[in-house]
């Protein structure tokens, strides 16, 4: 992400966080010293802060990347997909953005994932598999697995989502 800041010097970043682990503000911290004026952090549980953010917006998606790595319960992951459609840049019905959810190898996350497909809400593009080392995990190799997609320009929802609050 932060080389997309250097080659793209109008590019801006707008991040939710929870803010319940103690590298946020660490993280949040370099971001901002290194790009100043250019990235901003909202801090609470997503399922509320997307739908603030989004809202003051006015409805107008301006987001090239939209990116989903939040909540690894079905609940949240879903809403975060639901919710950050708002922010995803549309031409009429053509999408001009893609949007990019983790953590699909997450049982939960992957089912929030196929259901947003099956209710027309993402438009899959691709899912993408690698390993990596990490001494750690399951003899020193872990997998990751990242999916690609848009999202549809109008939803015909065949089911009904239920969004966390706290």
């Amino acid at each position: 992400m932060l080389l997309s800041f250097d080659l793209f010097s109008s590019s801006l970043s707008n991040s939710f966080h929870s803010g319940e682990h103690d590298y946020t503000a660490h993280a949040a911290a370099f971001v901002t010293a290194r790009f100043p004026l250019r990235s901003a952090l909202t801090i609470g549980p997503s399922n509320a802060t997307l739908k603030t953010f989004a809202d003051l917006q006015g409805g107008r998606g301006r987001c090239d990347i939209v990116v989903a790595d939040g909540g690894h319960s079905t609940a949240d992951a879903r809403s975060d997909i639901v919710d950050l459609r708002a922010l995803a840049k549309m031409d009429g019905t053509t999408p001009r953005h893609t949007l990019i959810v983790d953590n699909l190898e997450m049982p939960t996350v992957r089912v929030a994932w196929d259901e947003a497909i099956r209710d027309g809400v993402i438009l899959p593009m691709e899912v993408v598999e690698y390993e990596y080392l990490d001494p750690t995990e399951n003899g020193g190799r872990g997998v990751e697995i990242i999916g690609f997609a848009r999202y549809a320009a109008t939803v015909e929802s065949r089911s009904t989502y239920v969004l966390n609050t706290y």
